[in-house]
C-alpha cells in the first residue's frame, strides 16, 4: 500500500475515533417520568408543582381583580386553578418557549405581562414557571413537610409575602393601598391585627389571598413568627 493510501487510512480512523468520544447529551424526556402523584407523595425537590410553587404566583401577580380573575378574565384569560389556567392561557406542555404564558412574562412594551405599573415577577418565578411548562405543565400533588421548628422573617415569612402577596401590595398602586414589600410594612399589620385577621379570613375581614386561602402551613408559620414576636430576623 503506498503512502497516499495509508494516510487516508489513518485520517478516516482519526476521525472514527473522535466522533465515537462525542457524548451526545440524552434527549429531554418530557413530560418527565416516574413522578409519585398520589395525594400523599413526597416533594420531589426536582419537580416544579402546580398547587405548590406555581398557583400561588398565578394568583398573586396575575388572577387579581382588574386581570385574570375568574371575573375580570382580561383577554379571556383566567389563572386561578390549572383547569382554568391550562385551558385559557395558550400553555403548551414541554414547549415553555412556545408557550403564550411564558411569552408575556418575558416580553416588554404593550404585551408585558404584568401591566406596566405593576411589580414584575422576579427572574426566579419566571424560571418557576418555565420548568414547570418545560416538565409538561402536569398538575402533580405532593405533601411538603411542614417544617417550623426555626420560623424566620428572613427564611420564612419573606418568601411567603413574596409570593402570595407582593403581586397586589406592591408597585404604584398597592391594593387597598397597603404595602407589603419589607419588615415594616409587614410589621405595621400584625401589629394593628389585621395580617392574621384577613389569612384566616375572619369576620369583617376580606379573606387574604382573595384567590385562595394560604395552606395550613403557612398560616402556621405565620403564628408562630407572630407569637415568637414577629422579628426581623
Amino acid at each position: 500500500m503506498g503512502t497516499r493510501g495509508i494516510n487516508s487510512l489513518l485520517i478516516a480512523a482519526v476521525i472514527s475515533l473522535a466522533s465515537a468520544c462525542v457524548h451526545q447529551p440524552p434527549e429531554k424526556q418530557c413530560p418527565i417520568d416516574g413522578v409519585d402523584s398520589s395525594p400523599t407523595a413526597v416533594c420531589d425537590p426536582d419537580v416544579v408543582y402546580f398547587e405548590r410553587d406555581v398557583l400561588p404566583i398565578l394568583r398573586s401577580n396575575c388572577a387579581k381583580s382588574g386581570c385574570h380573575d375568574a371575573l375580570s378574565a382580561a383577554e379571556d384569560v383566567i389563572l386561578d386553578s390549572y383547569n382554568s389556567t391550562m385551558q385559557t392561557a395558550d400553555v403548551k406542555p414541554c414547549n415553555a418557549q412556545g408557550s403564550e404564558l411564558i411569552e408575556v412574562l418575558r416580553s416588554s412594551g404593550e404585551k408585558a405581562m404584568p401591566p406596566a405599573g405593576n411589580t414584575q415577577l422576579t427572574q426566579a418565578q419566571i424560571a418557576m414557571l418555565e420548568k414547570w411548562v418545560s416538565q409538561g405543565a402536569e398538575n402533580f400533588i405532593c405533601q411538603s413537610d411542614c417544617d417550623t421548628t426555626n420560623v424566620t422573617f428572613a427564611a420564612n415569612i419573606s418568601p411567603l409575602i413574596s409570593t402570595n402577596c407582593q403581586g397586589c401590595h406592591s408597585g404604584a398602586s398597592p391594593s387597598a393601598g397597603i404595602l407589603l414589600t419589607n419588615y415594616t410594612e409587614v410589621k405595621a399589620l400584625v401589629t394593628n391585627g389585621s395580617m392574621m385577621a384577613a389569612v384566616t379570613s375572619s369576620v369583617g375581614f376580606v379573606p387574604m389571598p382573595p384567590s385562595g386561602p394560604l395552606d395550613p402551613c403557612k398560616i402556621h408559620m405565620l403564628e408562630l413568627w407572630i407569637a415568637d414576636g414577629a422579628q426581623d430576623n
